[in-house]
């Protein structure tokens, strides 16, 4: 038994080092290494060797499970590993639709560890009264120091408010992998860059007993949302460990979006099959053509839709296409206006130009074929949630 527990303590403070190691690049994977690698044979310790390498993902490929680097876990007494399951859970992550302490940073998943090295993980920690998803009070114990620590699931920063509002001399540090970071103002604080798999910690030391009040949390990223896999491997040589791998879904930003040009063909159809859809350039390279994608169905949060009004002159009939783009993510919207040559001239139409509304609409649930000004976006998919 004593023998047992030892192996579990092991495991604890490997699987924290593990979770901890900074990944982020889709190709390129930076792998945790569980320490020690020789057994202990004195002990009869054995010790999981992990390879676990965090993953980023278009939100136009959710399907394409090529993307995510599988796990490799073996054990360091060359055991088997007899079983390796995993459970997904998604999580959005602007800042604009999931703020404060909500989502995936909801104080009850920040893991607290108070000045007597005791350490509470289930629900919302003792020691911290918790008023909505926005504000949260901590108390801290005389001559102690509290912390309130986090695995990061993107690349990114965290701001937050914060004041002391109880007793004096109270030491606010934001630690990021360890390295601490003093934080001198007692109202905004913003932390460092961080990366996926980065672990945020805030460290509050006090001289006497006293609380501090964090509040407007928000996490700001270009990810909109990531997957947190949680891993369980089982062998009949150690008893069974967890261990987390995040998958981080990510977006080209709004300013890729190529809207359709104009269009000059008197007779023919002028909906937007035919005359084109805004199409969203994954790389910015106007030259690789296969990342291209019609923003046709709300495509990874951006909501298209158009307004027409009719144009007559003497130059003939035309309609005004204005495009609206929209994300709903930030709120950012983009516009712009298509001309649409609908007829000829007509010798006996007026020389003064006439405008009138005539039709709207929006891109969602359209039957949509791809026109010869966009054919390199054939290959567009319906933005799902990974779950």
């Amino acid at each position: 038994m004593n023998v047992e527990r030892h192996t579990r303590a092991w495991l604890s403070t490997i699987l924290q080092r593990c979770r901890i190691v900074s990944v982020f690049l889709t190709a390129a994977f930076y792998f945790c290494e569980a320490q020690p690698t020789i057994p202990i044979a004195s002990n009869n310790i054995c010790l999981p060797v992990i390879r676990v390498a965090h993953s980023t993902i278009s939100c136009f490929d959710l399907q394409n499970s090529n993307n995510v680097q599988l796990p490799t876990v073996t054990l360091s007494c060359g055991g088997t590993i007899t079983d390796l399951t995993y459970q997904d859970t998604y999580y959005e992550l602007a800042a604009r639709r999931v703020s404060g302490f909500a989502g995936y940073f909801d104080l009850a998943r920040w893991e607290k560890k108070s000045g007597d090295g005791g350490v509470d993980v289930t629900g919302a920690p003792n020691g911290i009264l918790v008023e909505g998803a926005n504000i949260a009070k901590v108390s801290v114990a005389p001559k102690a120091e509290t912390i309130l620590r986090i695995v990061i699931p993107a690349e990114g920063y965290a701001m937050f408010n914060w004041k002391n509002i109880g007793g004096s001399n109270l030491l606010l540090e934001t630690l990021v992998n360890g390295k601490a970071y003093p934080v001198r103002s007692k109202s905004a604080c913003r932390t460092p860059l961080l990366r996926t798999g980065d672990t945020l910690a805030l460290r509050l030391t006090a001289h006497e007993a006293t609380e501090a009040q964090f509040s407007d949390f928000n996490f700001y990223t270009n990810a909109i949302g990531v997957t947190e896999r949680r891993w369980t491997a089982t062998s009949s040589t150690v008893p069974s460990f967890v261990f987390h791998q995040y998958i981080t879904v990510v977006r080209p930003p709004i300013a890729n979006i190529i809207f359709p040009d104009a269009w000059e063909t008197p007779g023919a159809s002028t909906v937007p099959n035919t005359t084109g859809f805004p199409v969203l350039d994954e790389d910015g390279n106007l030259n690789t053509l296969q990342d291209q994608h019609l923003l046709n169905e709300g495509d990874c949060g951006f909501q298209v839709r158009w307004e027409d009004k009719t144009a007559t002159n003497d130059k003939g009939s035309s309609i005004i296409r204005r495009w609206i783009v929209q994300d709903v993510y930030n709120g950012n919207v983009v516009e712009h206006t298509q001309l649409i040559q609908t007829s000829d001239a007509n010798p006996e139409a007026s020389t003064k130009q006439k405008i009138q509304p005539t039709k709207t609409g929006s891109g969602k649930n359209k039957s949509v074929s791809v026109s010869e000004t966009s054919k390199s976006a054939r290959n567009y998919g319906k933005f799902i949630n990974v779950r």
